[in-house]
């Protein structure tokens, strides 16, 4: 269920409409918290559709879970499949919107974090776009 949430959260935000992309990751995020999955496999289909923090303008979030992703022993392996390709997306259009040094800076204060507080915040984020997009 994760992995085709994270599959469809990505393919929307490549491709269609970023308020159904932001609304596949929430619900994904939701379900990781709810669920008894081992947060490797979670995060690594997460990480996979962090193309929706940069088709929502939040390519912030993304430096933080990669940063995050690093900080935790064994998570880099959770990324799997195509989610390589997606998230090696994501990382560049989120350098090249940040900038090298604000992306590494971020970066840093993501590794501070646990899965749980970054999972919350990316819950946070996502229901602030999706009530604005309602308007």
């Amino acid at each position: 269920m994760i992995s085709a949430q994270a599959a469809l959260a990505s393919l929307e935000a490549f491709h269609g409409d970023s308020r159904r992309a932001a609304a596949e990751l929430r619900e994904l995020l939701e379900t990781l918290k709810r669920g008894d999955d081992p947060p490797s496999l979670g995060m690594g289909a997460i990480l996979g559709a962090m193309s929706v923090f940069c088709s929502i303008g939040r390519p912030d979030l993304v430096a933080r879970a990669d940063g995050q992703r690093g900080s935790v022993p064994g998570l880099g392996w959770g990324v799997y499949g195509g989610y390589v390709g997606w998230l090696d997306r994501a990382v560049t259009e989120a350098r090249v919107a940040l900038g090298d040094q604000r992306y590494e800076s971020l970066a840093r204060e993501g590794s501070t974090l646990s899965v749980e507080t970054l999972v919350d915040e990316m819950i946070a984020n996502l229901n602030e776009f999706l009530a604005d997009a309602r308007g």
